[in-house]
């Protein structure tokens, strides 16, 4: 169960979903990449990001941790990633040195893959929506606190709004609308 890669690939990888990293620590798989066996991915019960990449192994990994090791290494260099002790560890290893990671279950990671695949289906993301997208983004909001201050709120009947709880931005019919519930989309 070992997976090679250059250091420079796996950093670009969790480069790309980063931002969908909990920079708080109290729900410690929301700070994690877990890697599935076909992709790397990132949750924090708000922004799921995703990349194709392939391991031998299935698992979750802090994602703070990991880049500051990978960073230690030249970008050139390959590691080669295994998971360890039936998963409690990932060993990431290099030409002379060997780290070790803790690491969680893929079924202790909290996304769930229906409603994320159900949202991605309801709304196409044209050219159109893009520029609509980026008018309503002016009145997003900093809270960490209400959900849909942090992004771009979707509702079923083609209204997009954002509010940073002063302004209130609102773009009537900006999409064709769908049957499923409202989300957010994440700054």
């Amino acid at each position: 169960m070992t997976s090679k890669c250059l250091v420079s690939e796996l950093l670009a990888k969790i480069q790309l979903v980063r931002p969908a990293l909990s920079a708080q620590k109290h729900v410690p798989i929301l700070s994690h990449v877990c890697f599935t066996g076909e992709d790397l991915y990132a949750f924090d019960d708000i922004a799921f990001a995703q990349e194709p990449f392939e391991t031998d192994f299935a698992g979750a990994v802090p994602g703070e941790m990991l880049l500051q090791v990978l960073r230690a290494y030249p970008a050139t260099a390959e590691v080669a990633l295994s998971k360890k002790k039936a998963g409690l560890e990932l060993a990431v290893k290099g030409r002379k040195t060997s780290t070790k990671l803790p690491m969680l279950e893929v079924d202790q990671f909290l996304f769930d893959s229906e409603r994320y695949d159900a949202a991605k289906k309801c709304l196409k993301f044209t050219e159109g929506l893009q520029n609509k997208l980026k008018r309503v983004l002016l009145g997003v909001g900093d809270s960490g606190h209400r959900v849909s201050m942090t992004g771009v709120v979707v509702t079923p009947e083609g209204t997009l709004w954002s509010t940073d709880n002063v302004t209130l931005t609102v773009l009537e019919e900006a999409h064709a609308g769908f049957k499923n519930k409202p989300f957010v989309l994440p700054k």
